[in-house]
């Protein structure tokens, strides 16, 4: 039997520019977990559109699925990270709707599990700062970041302290244009493609007003579990910012400038007042606390249903986007979070997810 995994991208899906993959470290691991299993696993990714409504990416999902999935060739597993969560939860809702998807029913049956991996299902107050007067620059010069981190590059620190600037204090006049400055920094075979989503950016942004905190309650009453499909959420608790997580930054200025980065991010995650369910605890065992974040996305907010497990990490170390050159293919770190992920806690976190999904009695 072929298995069919579908991994989707959250709202920072711009980081599959030039030869980097949001989910190489994932893909990775499940190849190589697969085999020592003896599973036929085979791996898509749709390329949804980083900021489009969850309506218009649920639809890409769809098409993925259709078109690319032959009918009675296999279970789905739909694994989201971030945003990507609410996708396949929006593809496989009995009430939401998905305009030009005439086979829904059908489409939406072939699906056995649904994983939600650091996903916002009450919304973050990240959303509320990007939907800003400043927001689509906040977000051009975060994708550039991003882009720079994850293949290895030091970060401008001019960038950073703008960056930061913006995040605590609102100031539009931080950020000037700096972002137009910064593609001189990178590859010549980056630019065209960061560019190209940078304009996508600009044509819909309305992902970014549906993660708000004030429109979980509305997305809640469409995004309903199916009947005959396995829910389950992993959430992630990044390292709260203090004398600790600076001293392991050691004396290199742009690490430093990344945790500043990190420290600005999670203070506005931390402004919320979602509550964790009752008796909610991280993975070595101590209460989650509202003010619990992974740099993005509030923990309370994507602790839902059944709990698979939660990992100590920022929002991109559970795809694992952390510190580890020595591995093969190499991890760089998105923001440096003093978290400490290693490939040990990213390979626990997933051997546990792909547990769940391919569960040994079946």
């Amino acid at each position: 039997m072929t298995h069919h995994v579908v991994l989707i991208p959250g709202f920072f899906g711009f980081v599959n520019l030039g030869d980097l993959t949001y989910f190489t470290h994932v893909r990775t691991h499940i190849t190589a977990w697969a085999q020592t299993r003896g599973l036929d696993v085979v791996v898509h990714r749709p390329k949804t559109p980083p900021t489009a409504s969850i309506a218009v990416r649920a639809r890409v999902l769809y098409d993925l699925i259709e078109n690319e999935i032959p009918v009675d060739d296999g279970p789905i597993h739909l694994i989201g990270h971030s945003a990507g969560g609410l996708d396949a939860r929006w593809l496989t809702s009995p009430v939401a709707v998905i305009e030009g998807a005439d086979n829904l029913n059908a489409v939406a049956s072939r699906i056995k599990t649904v994983v939600c991996v650091s996903t916002p299902h009450r919304g973050t107050p990240i959303a509320t700062l990007f939907s800003s007067v400043m927001g689509g620059k906040l977000l051009r010069l975060l994708s550039i970041i991003s882009t720079i981190t994850l293949h290895g590059g030091d970060l401008p620190l001019s960038l950073v302290t703008s960056m930061i600037r913006a995040f605590k204090n609102d100031d539009q006049s931080a950020l000037g244009d700096v972002d137009e400055n910064m593609y001189s920094t990178l590859d010549a075979s980056l630019t065209e493609g960061l560019k190209a989503f940078v304009k996508e950016i600009g044509v819909d942004q309305r992902l970014v007003e549906e993660l708000s905190t004030g429109r979980s309650i509305e997305r809640d009453f469409l995004l309903r579990d199916r009947d005959g499909i396995r829910y389950a959420s992993v959430a992630t608790v990044g390292q709260r910012p203090g004398l600790r997580t600076t001293l392991r930054q050691g004396v290199r200025p742009d690490h430093h400038a990344s945790h500043a980065l990190y420290t600005a991010a999670w203070s506005v995650a931390a402004t919320t007042d979602l509550q964790p369910p009752n008796g909610s605890v991280d993975a070595s065992g101590s209460n989650i606390e509202s003010i619990d974040n992974d740099g993005i996305v509030p923990t309370a907010s994507q602790l839902r249903g059944h709990v698979i497990t939660t990992m100590h990490g920022d929002h991109l170390d559970v795809l694992g986007h952390y510190s580890g050159r020595d591995a093969t293919p190499r991890h760089y770190d998105w923001l440096r979070s003093g978290s400490q992920c290693d490939l040990e806690r990213f390979s626990k976190t997933w051997d546990r997810i792909w547990e769940f999904v391919f569960p040994r009695d079946e």
